[in-house]
């Protein structure tokens, strides 16, 4: 059993290796392999990564695919589509996996042929499990209709099975805000999906999502306009109705004017 682990990687010089390593931590119960996507680097950020490769290169299999930058939507569906993993698990560069996640999430999978992806909780998330329904242990099912309400699965925490990410045509390309939200949305409609109550990522070197200069998800404006368009593309598309495509706009507003205030207390 092979799981493909994706990495986008763009000026991540700093992180990377901490990235890599929170990989080789998981030990070897099952058969990884790591793809990483320098999505156009201008740091030195790609010699880092091919260092590490020849330094675990008797552990682990790292395939590197250099490209012009093209967005991280394009990046992970390069990285997938050079993969050979039956799952498929998302490593952003400035993340890192905590110890026996792979273990925990496959662990799911195996106890049960009906789940397609299983996300994982981690410090920021807030997650509210005694509004998801629990399956068993600390495994909790998320609907389709609870997770266009709140943004359950960070990319970093997921694994899902290749046939679920291909049949709904993986992240749309060239989406560089909000491009997790559609695929997950896309999935979540079609599949059975879960989220661990335990943590399973380090999020961010421990940075609020919020709090200035944490990467793309710090542009709020520009990720209230994609949260807006993918609420708009699942009316479109017949996902969810009219009604439903309005209550969740203003829903989808209302949020964003708390974001704004709490990251206005975070960085004063």
């Amino acid at each position: 059993m092979l799981i493909s682990v994706i990495i986008p990687m763009y000026n991540a010089s700093l992180t990377i290796e901490k990235a890599i390593n929170s990989v080789i931590s998981q030990g070897n119960k099952y058969e990884i392999e790591v793809i990483i996507v320098n999505d156009g680097s201008t740091d030195n950020s790609l010699d880092i990564a091919y260092s590490l490769k020849n330094k675990y290169i008797d552990i682990i299999n790292i395939v590197i695919i250099n490209q012009s930058n093209k967005g991280v939507a394009t990046a992970r569906n390069v990285g997938v589509a050079s993969s050979n993993g039956e799952y498929i698990a998302f490593l952003d560069s400035d993340d890192q996996w905590l110890n026996n996640k792979i273990n925990l999430q496959m662990d799911v999978f195996n106890k049960s042929n009906d789940i397609d992806l299983v996300a994982g909780n981690f410090q920021g998330l807030n997650v509210n499990f005694n509004k998801l329904k629990k399956l068993y242990d600390n495994i909790y099912l998320v609907t389709f209709n609870q997770l266009l309400r709140k943004h359950y699965f960070q990319p970093s925490t997921v694994i899902l099975k290749r046939d679920a990410f291909e049949s709904v045509g993986g992240f749309k390309d060239g989406m560089t805000h909000g491009e997790e939200g559609l695929l997950f949305y896309n999935i979540c409609f079609k599949y059975s999906c879960v989220i661990i109550s335990k943590d399973v990522i380090q999020y961010g070197d421990d940075k609020h999502p919020y709090a200035s200069g944490n990467g793309l998800a710090s542009n709020l404006l520009k990720m209230e306009k994609s949260e807006l368009s993918n609420y708009y593309t699942m009316f479109k598309i017949g996902n969810i109705s009219f009604f439903r495509f309005t209550n969740l706009f203003m829903f989808s507003i209302l949020k964003f004017f708390r974001r704004v205030l709490i990251t206005k207390v975070l960085n004063a």
